[in-house]
């Protein structure tokens, strides 16, 4: 088990658990070959019921295949998936027999508190145009908006904007839409938050000859519809 513990990559996680497997199905034979007394057998059919349930479980499978690649943020880091493969490991074995001698339960990725800063640009692409975005961030989560003219994944503009908070995006070419995911805990790699997160798009375009202003607060007064939109 330990070994499934230390592992620093999925694959890892699935040979050293073909390996806990096969250790496992070994001692099962072992002890299921002995011919004890009618005074210790009550105890060694025990140890051999609870050795085969985890065998079982284990025997041909693979963790990495039974972890969530995405979940309500979007893409799952690989911190996340490498605790979810070895927390199953680990479940499988201590549901089975909890006085099984086994090490410390693996301990979950700390949440983090990443924040950018406010206004940050974290993508540009394309030609420049003479559109401007006002942004009011008048909620209780950070937010990334995107100006957007075709995939959402691909924006033309991606700004930073804390909670409480205003920003202003210039240069906007063409007509586009405004996208949104709010969360918290900032994820460069995934371009993302990784807790608590929501996609959102104003219903309505947008179009570069005109100064826009948004607020994100919910509003009945409000004159800019928004919808959920899957992750991206």
């Amino acid at each position: 088990m330990e070994r499934v513990l230390k592992a620093s990559s999925l694959a890892e996680v699935d040979t050293a658990t073909a390996n806990l497997s096969k250790v496992l199905d070994e001692q099962w034979n072992e002890i299921a070959s002995f011919h004890p007394s009618d005074e210790v057998w009550e105890p060694t059919r025990h140890l051999l019921a609870a050795l085969h349930e985890p065998l079982a479980e284990l025997r041909g499978t693979k963790p990495s295949s039974n972890v969530a690649s995405t979940d309500e943020c979007g893409p799952t880091t690989l911190q996340e998936r490498l605790y979810d493969a070895k927390a199953n490991v680990y479940q499988i074995l201590h549901s089975s027999e909890p006085r099984l001698p086994l090490p410390a339960s693996p301990e979950p990725p700390p949440a983090g508190q990443n924040r950018l800063p406010n206004g940050h640009v974290i993508e540009r692409t394309g030609p420049r145009g003479p559109g401007r975005l006002d942004i009011d961030n008048g909620t209780a989560d950070d937010v990334a908006v995107s100006v957007v003219t075709g995939d959402p994944s691909k924006p033309q503009v991606m700004v930073y904007v804390r909670a409480h908070s205003q920003a202003t995006v210039t240069g906007i070419s063409g007509t586009y839409q405004v996208y949104f995911k709010s969360g918290s805990d900032w994820d460069a790699d995934r371009r993302g938050f990784t807790q608590g997160c929501a996609f959102h798009r104003f219903d309505q375009p947008f179009d570069q000859r005109s100064h826009w202003q948004i607020d994100l607060r919910r509003s009945v007064l409000g004159n800019a519809k928004t919808s959920t939109v899957p992750p991206y």
